[in-house]
């Protein structure tokens, strides 16, 4: 619904079979927008200046916006830019810039004060932030990045980056696209006990992800079904194709909002279907030391903000190791190191010592199957966070169940998970996930209470 004589959207109703389900209600006011969401959501006020940029945000306590609030107020740089955001605390995000319109300097609550330099061209040549750590940075010619360093260019490289002539600058020599850009297969190394394998994807009409192949003859997707909508229905597992040994996944959704509401998996021959810690920061509010009534840590960080080791309260370490962007690499324990490649990983059991690979396949954006050490290929099924919750033997069906909490602790589970994959595919830090820590993409979180390792943005400054 909207306001005729200005155009202005004032109420969005949804509705299901001729019924209204909530509505949003938004007040113009002036200087000042209203909304009243739905229940559960957040009434909000928003006050704008002449120039029509938020000084105001509003959020109240109650369902209306006539109830308490805490607000947070935004100043603006001559330019436009937004100079100061304070929160109802007091608390200030501000940020400095040149006559350019660049940013120079920003100050955050939690991480102190970084600097920023750029070039004529405007490209970003350094970063220091409130430890004094330096990284500057390396462009070509065509402003594409190709070097970071310390403290300067002349300084040690950390990472480089070089490109093909390619317009799209893919990795060929292990990767292959069809005409339209769709991944066509992608070869992995041989690694640990896993031999090497080429993996090739087949698309419907539609450019939807139909079926994945692999060893020889082994099919890790047979069949998917999709609605017309583009959800995703049902899955085909069937390794050697026979169909004796099949395994389905199948979804199902609701017809007036195209919402998850059932999923479903069936295996053909299966079984059917209080606590104190204490924390400590340094300057750039990464974590140094957490301490327990039951374990003590520290925790050391690299000039890129990466967690590099862990020790214990016993002297052992935890190290890891990251390539160029910043993807972690290498896990080494006093029992073991996890090599992490394209698709796989390889361990190596320190105390036997041996060597053994576990590979992943993915389809549609989903780890479908996990192929282990022995050549053996579990189906994998996770929940809507991409948290791994079943997995099922691609010829015996035997299956292993696993709960977490809130924040991906381990509730316990049915048998040994074939994986490190743990909460929405975070990789857990010791064998098999006995440690707390847990990364997900670069953000570390305790996953005893979804506690951050890292500052975690809690204001949007723009």
């Amino acid at each position: 619904m909207c306001d005729r004589s200005a155009g202005r959207v004032t109420d969005v109703l949804h509705v299901s079979r001729g019924e209204e389900q909530w509505r949003t209600i938004t007040e113009h006011r002036g200087d000042r927008t209203l909304v009243t969401p739905p229940e559960g959501g957040i009434a909000t006020t928003t006050i704008v200046d002449a120039r029509g940029r938020t000084v105001e945000l509003r959020e109240h306590h109650g369902p209306t916006p006539d109830s308490a609030y805490d607000a947070l107020t935004y100043t603006y740089a001559r330019h436009g830019g937004t100079a100061t955001v304070t929160d109802v605390e007091g608390n200030v995000w501000e940020t400095v810039y040149d006559l350019r319109g660049r940013k120079v300097a920003s100050t955050d609550p939690d991480t102190g004060t970084t600097t920023y330099t750029y070039n004529d061209l405007d490209q970003l040549v350094s970063t220091t932030d409130a430890r004094g750590e330096t990284l500057a940075y390396t462009y070509d010619a065509l402003g594409r990045k190709t070097g970071l360093f310390d403290d300067s260019p002349q300084g040690t490289q950390r990472a480089a980056w070089v490109y093909d002539t390619k317009a799209k600058g893919y990795l060929t020599s292990t990767t292959r696209y069809n005409p339209d850009g769709t991944l066509g297969s992608i070869s992995l190394p041989a690694g640990g006990t896993l031999g090497r394998e080429t993996v090739v994807y087949e698309y419907n009409e539609l450019g939807m992800p139909v079926r994945v192949e692999g060893f020889g003859d082994d099919v890790y997707v047979d069949e998917t079904v999709y609605s017309r909508t583009g959800n995703l229905l049902r899955r085909t597992l069937d390794l050697d194709g026979s169909g004796a040994d099949v395994t389905w996944a199948t979804r199902d959704y609701d017809l007036a909002t195209d919402r998850l509401v059932s999923s479903s998996v069936v295996h053909q021959v299966g079984s059917g279907s209080l606590l104190e810690q204490n924390y400590t920061y340094d300057a750039s509010g990464n974590m140094t030391g957490r301490t327990t009534a039951s374990r003590d840590q520290d925790l050391e960080w690299d000039a890129e903000g990466r967690l590099v080791e862990v020790t214990e309260e016993d002297g052992s370490t935890t190290s890891f190791r990251y390539d160029a962007d910043g993807q972690r690499l290498v896990r080494d324990t006093p029992t073991e190191a996890v090599l992490y490649l394209a698709g796989m990983e390889v361990r190596l059991d320190k105390t036997v010592p041996s060597v053994e690979a576990t590979r992943f396949y993915e389809h549609a954006g989903e780890t479908v199957a996990v192929r282990t050490g022995d050549g053996s290929v579990h189906w994998t099924f996770s929940d809507h966070q991409a948290t791994g919750q079943l997995a099922v033997h691609a010829l015996t069906g035997q299956t292993v169940r696993r709960r977490t909490t809130a924040f991906g602790a381990d509730r316990g589970s049915t048998g040994t998970w074939p994986s490190d994959k743990g909460f929405a595919t975070m990789l857990d830090q010791g064998p098999r996930g006995t440690s707390a820590v847990s990364f997900l993409v670069s953000r570390s979180v305790w996953t005893g209470q979804g506690s951050p390792t890292r500052s975690n943005e809690r204001v949007k400054v723009s």
